[in-house]
């Protein structure tokens, strides 16, 4: 399992045969911001902002809505890429 966390500049992933590369926008003390873009069509999928340690927000990009609450960078993509079906 991959967390945000441990994602430091830049890490890749692939979830349900789509490959993936989180991204570290901002990392200063008490903020920590990461994109998620997918490779294979060239868009942001979203962001993720630290809530509190090992907790992340996870929104579609240009919406507020959290859709996923947590650290696990897979489970994340998946709820993300479940409301971009919806």
């Amino acid at each position: 399992m991959l967390t945000f966390d441990e994602v430091q500049d830049r890490r890749s992933i692939t979830v349900d045969g789509v490959d993936y590369v989180v991204l570290t926008a901002v990392s200063e003390p008490g903020r920590r911001d990461l994109i998620v873009y997918s490779v294979d069509d060239g868009q942001v999928a979203g962001v993720a902002f630290m809530a509190q340690p090992d907790v992340y927000w996870v929104t579609l990009p240009l919406d507020e809505r959290v859709v996923y609450t947590g650290n696990d960078v897979a489970e994340a993509i998946r709820w993300l890429t479940l409301e971009d079906r919806m």
